[in-house]
């Protein structure tokens, strides 16, 4: 008797018996053995090989939680002030980090930020006498949607350079030094130094 060809096709769906996370293993090897009822039985085996997906399940992470950083004034433009940078363990767009300043306009005009690197630099000469304090906060944002973020505060103190130390010719400048009324004066002239 010829039986019917069963044209079902069966899966099986895998599952696991606990939460998937990609950070802590991005990939299995799964072995699949399929046998049949017959007499013998035949078998047949595949690897495969299940990569499991990343989600934007973490925030970035800043390496510090405060930088502090010193400046000599009088640098030049586009010296690099400090460096930050934060890690983020998911991968693909949802591990890429921009970085941007979250900062009043007087610190955006002392100061800019490359988004990529984490690079803050002056964006004018800075002079101690006019600044010397500057603080504010950098944001790290990943490329998730929606994208998650992690803040930092950035001290940067100016460094004087004692640029106000200069000396001041002082014109006609007459030392008359005696020790007594009947000997010869000693005239000298010289230049005072404001200090």
């Amino acid at each position: 008797e010829i039986m019917p060809f069963d044209n079902t096709i069966v899966t099986e769906l895998l599952t696991g018996d606990e939460r998937f996370d990609r950070e802590r293993h991005p990939a299995y090897r799964v072995v699949v053995t399929c046998r049949d009822h017959g007499r013998p039985p035949q078998s047949s085996t595949a690897v495969i090989r299940v990569s499991v997906g990343d989600k934007n399940d973490n925030s970035p992470v800043f390496v510090n939680a405060t930088y502090l950083a010193r400046v000599p004034e009088n640098g030049g433009v586009g010296a690099e002030v400090v460096r930050v940078r934060a890690t983020d363990a998911d991968a693909g767009p949802n591990g890429n980090i921009t970085y941007r300043m979250d900062a009043d306009s007087t610190v955006h005009g002392l100061l800019l930020i490359d988004g990529a690197t984490g690079s803050v630099r002056t964006r004018v000469n800075l002079d101690r006498e006019q600044v010397q304090h500057v603080e504010f906060s950098v944001v790290a944002e990943d490329g998730g949607r929606p994208p998650r973020s992690a803040l930092t505060r950035v001290k940067v103190t100016v460094v004087d350079l004692d640029d106000e130390r200069k000396a001041a010719m002082v014109s006609n400048l007459l030392v008359v030094l005696c020790s007594d009324r009947e000997t010869q004066p000693v005239v000298n002239t010289g230049t005072l130094y404001q200090g």
